[in-house]
């Protein structure tokens, strides 16, 4: 009969480590863990070709490290392992979204000066530049996610699927909120003039 070592629980190599400080036992929990959180990412991201799950669970694992050289209190491994990634997995979705709009949380205000500087110019009669400052006023008195789908929609030329799409929420929703505002923006400009 074939003597094998005795095998350790998790929580007990995570001490082990933070004592002695010797690589063997963070690696030990690393090959322990790392398919199965590897297996996890990926099915979280099953419908984001665009995210690495190898690159999330490296996250996961350089802040389990983190985690392991700290005071903190001893937590079950397996749990803190899978919320650790179920949070990667939110923050590397929300970066991306974040990218494809164009920046972290950086919004770009509907860009009226640029019809400003058109109706500027003297073959450009006053009418305009009475409309144009109207709506200025009208879409300034909107929400911010108002604002957002007007400059989607009017600016961007994107159709109400595609700007349900960026914004997280249903189709039904934008169209909604389009008559909404266009009904708004009709009163402000009519009670203005």
């Amino acid at each position: 009969m074939i003597a094998t070592e005795p095998i350790v629980r998790d929580e007990k190599l995570v001490i082990l480590y933070r004592q002695s400080q010797q690589p063997c036992h963070f690696e030990e929990l690393f090959e322990r863990f790392r398919p199965e959180i590897t297996r996890f990412t990926a099915r979280l991201l099953v419908n984001r070709p665009e995210i690495d799950s190898e690159a999330v669970t490296s996250e996961v694992f350089a802040a389990f490290h983190t985690y392991c050289k700290s005071t903190q209190p001893v937590r079950p491994v397996r749990a803190w392992l899978h919320t650790a990634a179920q949070l990667r997995v939110r923050e590397a979705i929300r970066t991306r979204q974040r990218v494809k709009r164009g920046g972290a949380y950086q919004r770009r205000q509907l860009n009226l000066d640029e019809l400003q500087d058109a109706a500027d110019r003297p073959s450009v009669c006053a009418e305009r530049r009475e409309l144009i400052d109207l709506i200025r006023a009208a879409t300034g008195s909107l929400t911010e996610f108002d604002q957002e789908i007007v400059r989607l929609f009017y600016a961007e030329a994107l159709s109400t699927s595609q700007i349900a799409k960026q914004l997280g929420v249903a189709q039904k929703t934008i169209k909604r909120h389009l008559a909404a505002i266009r009904s708004r923006l009709r009163q402000h400009i009519l009670a203005s003039a």
